[in-house]
């Protein structure tokens, strides 16, 4: 007999980790409820929305701005801010306070390859000059 209760007593455990395990939930004794309600999870975080557009403030530099995670992440793509924004920007090395740059999202590989490039092999700078790698950059990647 007492095996018997043992046994029991082993199904009905058995039973609970059962019902745990699958979600289900007993109404009354021996009857099976419907599944418990699937845990909802949490909607996936929505990617923030880059900005299009960048203020530049005191002390910032297009190889700062391209940096930041929140426009490219990337120091070396400060050419393609350069290139987009060459109606306001004359010298790649001087902006002002309160420009409004635009921050461009879609371009071909080939632009960022050649904008790293340039970025990478751009050779000795000066703050007030437009260097001539800077005009060969321009024209050879038009908009």
């Amino acid at each position: 007999m007492t095996a018997v209760k043992s046994a029991t007593k082993w199904l009905t455990v058995g039973a609970a980790v059962i019902t745990i395990a699958t979600g289900c939930a007993t109404s009354k004794k021996g009857e099976m409820a419907e599944p418990a309600a699937a845990a909802t999870e949490p909607a996936a975080a929505a990617e923030p929305m880059l900005p299009d557009s960048y203020t530049v403030a005191t002390g910032d530099h297009l190889w700062g701005i391209s940096s930041q995670d929140a426009v490219y992440g990337d120091p070396f793509d400060w050419p393609i801010l350069f290139s987009h924004n060459r109606g306001q920007i004359k010298d790649a090395d001087l902006i002002y306070p309160g420009q409004v740059l635009a921050v461009p999202r879609e371009f071909k590989p080939r632009e960022v390859a050649n904008a790293r490039s340039h970025a990478k092999n751009r050779g000795p700078w000066s703050v007030g000059v437009v260097e001539e790698t800077d005009t060969a950059f321009l024209a050879a990647n038009p908009l």
